[in-house]
């Protein structure tokens, strides 16, 4: 192809890609009004001016040419500065097309220039190795060298994506939260990688071991940024849990408390009724026995609360016991609440909470004569283990496998699961789930010497 076209393809090509690019990194912002019109606009001025860069590059070429200059800085200068105006370009097309924070248009831009100009630099480094099938060149263009072309990126923005940007969750709230290292990278991507890729294309023709070193410096830049964003959206993700389960447990906390006051209370007035049908069946008033009967058994459950040795799990028990039995579930527990006491109440509560909880939304599913849920704290030395069983009818569970919850609120609700977890190694100990005969077992172990 001539130079004319050569140099407008390259243009072309470049922002073709850079837009795929933004595409992979860029869709989950949140759109503005009349979104599909705007992108159909910015894509056709953004190929509009990358043409007329490509064309008013060569006669800039052309003009120097024929004046007789002979300065080798001007091309790659030249270079850059086309870049840096389609790059500035591109990012003003994702605000007028995306309503979010620039920041975090910053975020997907500087992710997506990353990716496109690894995609370009090993296309270029397969012009270098096979020179017969590249694309872009001033040799006639044939159908192997545009499947190479063509084939070089796929393979290159699948395995990025495959590797950061399908990991990557929610871009607002990561670059909110890491918004000075994003303008860090910004820079870093516009001082290396523009700068680097721009001024390595003057050693394309002169010097072969010099342009490859310049690319591998370049594509190792890239991967830098990208690895780094890809941290950003885990630790972004890390503290977002880290503050739910916090807040979880002090809800908890805040619960335990209530719920203390409020058992002590009924504890005491069935203390008094008990009395009084005691004193009633004593002092020859004629009352039916089985009503008398059935007023014990109906009152009975309140105050045969539980005797642990733990407050704290005693008022976790007899909290989850009232629920039970109202609901004709077998609540039985055999634990000796002294061998919590390196625990701290709001994680006695969240811990024991969270898997009563669990077992007691499953047998309600079940028919009454199935719910059962049977409750051990036990030591073998310095670990305490907590076992939590219940009657299970499903495919069976083992310990690697990841719970998934049923309810529409599935990212709040696996918190629960999660808080247990955190609460085990928190402890020093670990946290197991399976299924044998017929029981759903939650298996949590603790070092009782860690405080």
């Amino acid at each position: 192809m001539s130079v004319l076209v050569m140099m407008i393809s390259m243009r072309l090509a470049f922002m073709f890609w850079l837009i795929v690019a933004y595409g992979l990194f860029a869709w989950r912002y949140k759109r503005r009004k009349y979104f599909v019109l705007r992108v159909v606009l910015c894509i056709i001025a953004l190929f509009g001016i990358a043409a007329l860069l490509g064309y008013g590059g060569h006669l800039f070429l052309n003009a120097l040419n024929e004046s007789g200059i002979r300065n080798p800085f001007i091309y790659p200068i030249l270079n850059i500065i086309v870049h840096l105006v389609l790059f500035g370009l591109s990012i003003g097309a994702l605000f007028l097309c995306f309503d979010e924070q620039p920041v975090t248009v910053l975020f997907g831009c500087v992710a997506g220039y990353a990716l496109q100009n690894i995609g370009v630099i090993i296309n270029n480094l397969e012009g270098v190795v096979f020179p017969e099938y590249k694309f872009i060149s001033l040799s006639p263009i044939t159908w192997q060298g545009i499947v190479m072309w063509v084939t070089c990126y796929l393979i290159t923005y699948a395995l990025v994506y495959i590797l950061f940007a399908r990991s990557m969750k929610d871009y607002a709230e990561v670059a909110r939260y890491n918004s000075g290292a994003t303008m860090i990278l910004f820079f870093i991507v516009i001082g290396v990688a523009v700068i680097v890729r721009g001024w390595s294309s003057s050693y394309a023709f002169e010097s072969t071991t010099l342009f490859v070193l310049m690319s591998i410096c370049n594509i190792c830049c890239c991967f830098v940024v990208l690895f780094m964003q890809f941290m950003f959206s885990r630790w972004a993700i890390i503290r977002q849990e880290n503050i739910a389960i916090r807040y979880m447990s002090e809800m908890k906390l805040k619960q335990y408390e209530f719920m203390k006051e409020n058992i002590d209370i009924i504890n005491l007035k069935c203390h008094d009724i008990k009395h009084w049908l005691l004193a009633l069946e004593n002092g020859g008033v004629s009352i039916d026995k089985n009503y008398i009967d059935k007023l014990h058994q109906s009152v009975s459950f309140y105050d045969s609360g539980f005797e642990t040795g733990n407050a704290a799990l005693d008022t976790v028990l007899s909290d989850k016991n009232l629920y039970c039995v109202k609901n004709n579930i077998q609540l039985s527990a055999i634990a000796d609440g002294k061998l919590l006491s390196f625990m701290d109440i709001a994680d006695i509560y969240s811990l024991f909470g969270n898997a009563l909880d669990n077992a007691i939304e499953y047998v309600m599913t079940l028919e009454e004569e199935k719910r059962v849920i049977k409750l051990s704290v036990s030591s073998s030395g310095s670990l305490v283990g907590v076992v939590v069983k219940n009657y299970y009818e499903g495919e069976e569970v083992k310990s690697d496998t990841v719970l998934r919850t049923s309810k529409r609120d599935k990212f709040y609700h696996g918190y629960g699961v999660k808080s247990m977890k955190n609460i085990a190694e928190k402890y020093g100990g670990s946290f197991a789930v399976n299924t044998n005969d017929n029981e759903f077992v939650v298996s949590i172990l603790m070092n009782g010497l860690v405080k």
